[in-house]
């Protein structure tokens, strides 16, 4: 068995998927050879169990009032959500 793909190299092919590059271009802006994106993609479409978690483990430090709903991610991102909406809505916000 070889070796399995790893969470970046997942979150790279996700990514490609998503835009409209060609392989070239979306290699070249990612610094990743073009070779290595198409293996990656094919181990993928061979074992697609490799998905990522879609789950993201959370920890509560205080309760706010400031809105319904507040979101503040690692990557400094922060989401204030004022009424109740769709749990799908807000994960289509955080992707």
């Amino acid at each position: 068995m070889g070796k399995k793909i790893s969470q970046e190299q997942l979150e790279l092919v996700e990514l490609f998927n998503s835009r409209t590059d060609s392989v070239k271009e979306f290699c070249e802006l990612h610094g990743v050879k073009y070779h290595n994106l198409r293996y990656w993609m094919r181990k993928m479409a061979k074992n697609p169990v490799q998905k990522k978690e879609s789950f993201v483990p959370i920890k509560i430090e205080r309760v706010s009032r400031k809105g319904w709903l507040e979101i503040h991610t690692n990557k400094g991102l922060e989401l204030v959500i004022n009424e109740p909406v769709s749990a799908d809505f807000i994960k289509s916000l955080l992707d």
